[in-house]
């Protein structure tokens, strides 16, 4: 490998299981290239989800990208939509030329120079959509109404930017009632 640092991700990875970050020589001698496994050029910048919605023919409806701004285990839990027209074209470019249809979510860096370096894509809803729907465009609907052939309103496609989503996972505790009788 000729410009560290890299990451190494398992192929059929989800989330960040299994992602390491090789940042010099020693790291890539303790974590070699094996099967299942492939490098990815690193990027510093900030990271974006796209989420996207196309129709039957692969006409990309929308585009609604989000900043990740917390991750934790590979799941967002901090982000925030914005309007990015060199993401949103970007995304939509990429999608059309791969013939998608239905919703998919594309992750991305946007580099310090200005450029989407796209390193995932899920041909699928993403975990986070719902804060796309929140925004405005909601995805799930929308790939049901084109499956079914329904036409889809402009205004359904418009999002709202600056909308921000924050999760949380709790805990709740209960007793069954037989269990506090005997108890």
């Amino acid at each position: 490998i000729a410009d560290l640092p890299v990451i190494l991700k398992p192929v059929d990875g989800r989330g960040s299981y299994g992602i390491k970050l090789i940042q010099t020589a020693r790291d890539l001698e303790e974590n070699p290239l094996r099967q299942g496994y492939f490098f990815q050029q690193y990027k510093e910048g900030t990271e974006y989800t796209i989420d996207t919605i196309s129709n039957q023919k692969g006409r990309v409806l929308a585009a609604v990208p989000r900043i990740r701004v917390a991750v934790r285990d590979g799941k967002c839990i901090k982000a925030q939509v914005v309007r990015n027209e060199r993401l949103e074209n970007a995304t939509k470019e990429i999608c059309q030329s791969l013939g998608i249809t239905g919703p998919a979510c594309f992750q991305c860096i946007l580099g310090s120079d200005n450029v989407p370096y796209f390193f995932d894509l899920n041909p699928r809803i993403g975990s986070a959509t719902t804060i796309t729907v929140e925004a405005g465009v909601n995805i799930p609907f929308l790939a049901v109404k084109s499956l079914m052939g329904f036409e889809i309103k402009p205004e359904e496609l418009v999002f709202r930017e600056n909308i921000i989503m924050l999760r949380y996972w709790s805990e709740i505790f209960t007793q069954l009632p037989e269990a506090r009788e005997r108890g």
